[in-house]
């Protein structure tokens, strides 16, 4: 390794019999989503979430029931009371089942969990003393140790660009639970009441009229708890590390993306997200429950609804948060970020909740379409909220902290939602005795103290309080995030060896610092050039993840950057389309990266940050399938495809025959020659080979997007490998012939340069040189015009070559 050069990612080493390997080993193997393993987190998610706020809207009435308010106006300060307590219990014992978590794994804890909810749910419904229901209500929530490990669980069982997904599933599950548990509560308390036909007075549920909801609760929870069975691990539990996967020497901190492991209540970014977290749940808590209250009041100012009408309500807006996770969440995530997308909700949720008070002059449909509206958006908002403000609190721990971290996290919100029943009930009852106030009257006061929580919540999503972790950073100061993946395949010591591809990578690496502004240490390089231990070789896999974790870590508007200098390969079609070939590059172990998987990892870029690829290899043009061609074989800026006046030039060409590939392959793999690649790459690299041999794939509809592919030469050419005797290779190097063209028209204008005339300059280059080869350019309109890495102007050049 050169002087100066970074050491190149670390590389994992799994460990048998280790879940928490197992479950690294198949994200690393799977491109898709896990939905068995989120299927899991939703279920159980929304049946510990259900009893939290079923009580609402027959709390009323059960207080009522229970003779323990002397005057109506007394039941608001009891029903408080008992809605806190269930926070409480859980604030108490938080940190505890957090820290167990951590060290028996998360499956035990979250099993529990759910069989707690099994039996103190059913007690509750039981109660026929104050006593009794604060008691059970307490317990359910102390031996509810759920929260804090199902979201570590949801965030290690994604790979890292579906962490968002995962966590959003945590959220939504417990928004629809926390809503929907209302309407339950809503539609079945009080069942000889409002079935008499299906219920008798004497029964079971006249003698204890709050006990159908609970147990219609504890019954979908008895399900769930029996499916945990197959809920997998994932903890590691392999002796001698702290860290998910070990790291062979060689690595460095500073490549690591986890954050180190220091006193969690010394973090900041940390505890200053759980603190905003608190907020919001103390806001969310005491809606909820206002919501419910002022719903079903029938003096002072309420709506006078019947628990049923609230529960009817609130179903609906919890089944807009299903459609709003199924349909609309990821983009608002990958648009917007966690951070972006919490300040934006919270912000629109305080004219929401200035709306309800002036709704009591309504009726009928007049009242029901903007009380459904709201009640809607505002579910929304508060998903988003949540989900922002995990996702910010779980990256910025390492995994072996995430469960310790959660339960912080779940104490500080449990106080916070405890205090928010309590205070929501008194202020209620309050506020009903001031309905002729001058100054906001009675429910008017209400919502306008519920939107100046919001409003300080809002104002803690700013700096200086809010500390983001180290990949939000960027994002929130306003900067890009500038990260490359560079690979070099020499193939040293095979039949197909090349000279100048390691030189072309270490060289564009060069022209990234010093240019670009890149720092060295968001620069990953892999070139096969030292098989030492601590080397990560650019095999097939190697480079996806490389790729996958530089995408990962990208937000709205950063620049990513890919240069690949080595072989390409033409593959035909499998089941046989006519003459058509796609576009390949070949790894240093011929695990074939094709044209479809950039077009994924494409797909995946966030809206507004571009992803520019250089691929200096045969039959490159076109490698991000259905990219928009600019400058190529049909749309070419100059006549240029003829070398007239030059001298052809003889140089080794980086293009691998399909039947060599084969050939290579078929020694390892067992399988016959006359089988398609697929087969060999199937066989040897399983879930690793290329999506386009693992699944079917219609090709997608072009559209903009920030893909940008400058290719050495068209699909039906080859690309130069220059010897350092040739006269065109720069300082007596061996280089690829479009790598070290690139490197000259940047030293050439030092000012920001376009897409279009990087291309353009460096066909005419290797023209003048005497090269049968056309470099081409694919994106959309506008990146075609846009500088070269979005450049900016004033931006520090490199000397002249």
């Amino acid at each position: 390794m050169q002087m100066g050069e970074q050491p190149p990612p670390p590389a994992k080493v799994y460990y048998d019999g280790c879940p928490g390997c197992a479950m690294d080993s198949k994200k690393d193997s799977r491109q898709g989503v896990p939905y068995k393993e989120l299927l899991f987190v939703g279920a159980t998610t929304f049946a510990s979430a259900l009893p939290i706020t079923s009580l609402f809207p027959f709390l009323y009435f059960m207080i009522r029931d229970l003779h323990v308010a002397q005057r109506e106006e007394d039941i608001g300060f009891y029903a408080g009371f008992l809605g806190a307590s269930y926070m409480i219990g859980r604030g108490l014992a938080s940190v505890f089942w957090g820290i167990i978590a951590d060290r028996i794994g998360r499956k035990p804890v979250i099993a529990f969990s759910v069989f707690s909810v099994i039996v103190f749910n059913t007690l509750f419904g039981l109660s026929v003393k104050y006593w009794m229901a604060i008691a059970t209500r307490f317990l359910l929530g102390a031996l509810n140790g759920f929260l804090a490990p199902v979201k570590a669980y949801s965030i290690e069982v994604c790979r890292p660009e579906q962490q968002a997904l995962g966590i959003s599933i945590v959220s939504t599950a417990w928004g629809m639970g926390v809503i929907i548990g209302p309407a339950i509560g809503g539609y079945l308390a009080q069942p000889v009441k409002q079935y008499p036909h299906l219920f008798h007075e004497k029964s079971v549920f006249g003698r204890f009229p709050y006990l159908l909801p609970c147990l219609f609760i504890s019954f979908f929870a008895t399900l769930v708890f029996i499916s945990c069975a197959w809920l997998p691990e994932t903890l590691h539990k392999h002796k001698g590390l702290e860290r998910t996967v070990e790291m062979v020497e060689g690595s460095t901190a500073q490549e690591s993306t986890e954050p180190p492991k220091n006193s969690l209540l010394k973090n900041w970014p940390l505890m200053s997200s759980i603190i905003t977290y608190c907020v919001f749940s103390l806001h969310d808590t005491a809606y909820v429950e206002i919501f419910s209250l002022w719903t079903v009041s029938n003096r002072y100012g309420g709506l006078s609804f019947s628990s049923k009408d609230v529960g009817q309500v609130l179903t609906i807006a919890g089944a807009s948060l299903l459609v709003y996770q199924l349909f609309a969440y990821r983009w608002v995530d990958k648009t917007f970020g966690p951070i972006q997308s919490t300040r934006i909700s919270s912000a629109l949720s305080i004219p929401v909740i200035a709306a309800y008070p002036f709704m009591t002059h309504l009726s009928g449909i007049r009242l029901g379409v903007p009380l459904y509206i709201a009640a809607i958006l505002k579910s929304v908002f508060a998903t988003t909220r949540v989900t922002g403000t995990s996702l910010l609190q779980n990256n910025a721990v390492p995994q072996e902290q995430r469960g310790a971290a959660n339960g912080i996290a779940t104490t500080a919100m449990s106080l916070s939602k405890a205090f928010a029943p309590a205070g929501a009930g008194i202020i209620f009852s309050w506020a009903q005795k001031r309905q002729h106030a001058t100054f906001f009257p009675g429910d008017q006061m209400v919502f306008l103290l519920l939107n100046l929580t919001e409003l300080i919540g809002l104002i803690l999503t700013f700096k200086p309080f809010l500390a983001a972790p180290q990949q939000y950073k960027l994002t929130m100061e306003g900067k890009k995030q500038l990260l490359a993946t560079l690979v070099g395949c020499n193939y040293a010591g095979t039949p197909h060896e090349l000279r100048g591809c390691i030189n072309d990578v270490l060289a564009m690496r060069d022209t990234l610092v010093a240019r670009f502004g890149f720092a060295p240490g968001d620069i990953a390089v892999l070139t096969d050039d030292d098989r030492s231990a601590a080397a990560v070789l650019p095999t097939g896999a190697n480079i996806k993840r490389a790729l996958a974790d530089m995408v990962t870590r990208a937000a709205p508007g950063d620049v990513l950057f890919f240069h690949y200098s080595g072989h390409g390969t033409l593959v035909p079609h499998r089941r046989g389309h006519g003459a058509r070939q796609d576009e390949a590059i070949v790894p240093c172990d011929f695990n074939l990266i094709t044209d479809v998987d950039f077009r994924q990892l494409v797909d995946r870029v966030p809206q507004g940050a571009t992803f520019t690829m250089v691929s200096d290899s045969c039959h490159s043009g076109g490698l991000i399938d259905q990219e928009k061609e600019q400058i190529g074989p049909s749309a070419v800026v100059t006549d240029d495809l003829a070398v007239d006046g030059t001298t052809t030039r003889a140089a080794r060409a980086r293009f691998l025959p399909y039947a060599a590939v084969v050939g290579h392959l078929s020694g390892a793999s067992g399988v016959d020659a006359s089988h398609h690649v697929a087969d060999h790459l199937l066989a040897l690299f399983g879930a690793d080979a290329s999506a386009k041999f693992r699944h079917h794939h219609d090709a997608p509809t072009p559209s903009p997007d920030g893909g940008i592919l400058l290719s050495g030469c068209q699909t039906d050419e080859t690309s130069a490998d220059v010897a350092a005797d040739d006269e065109a290779a720069v300082g007596g190097k061996a280089c690829g012939a479009f790598s070290s063209a690139v490197q000259a028209v940047l030293a050439a204008h030092p000012a920001p340069v376009s897409n279009q005339e990087v291309v353009s300059r460096a066909r005419e280059l290797l023209r003048d040189q005497g090269f049968e080869q056309h470099p081409c350019l694919y994106c959309s309109d506008a990146n075609a015009d846009a500088p070269f890495l979005c450049q900016q102007e004033g931006a520090a050049a490199i000397p002249a070559l």
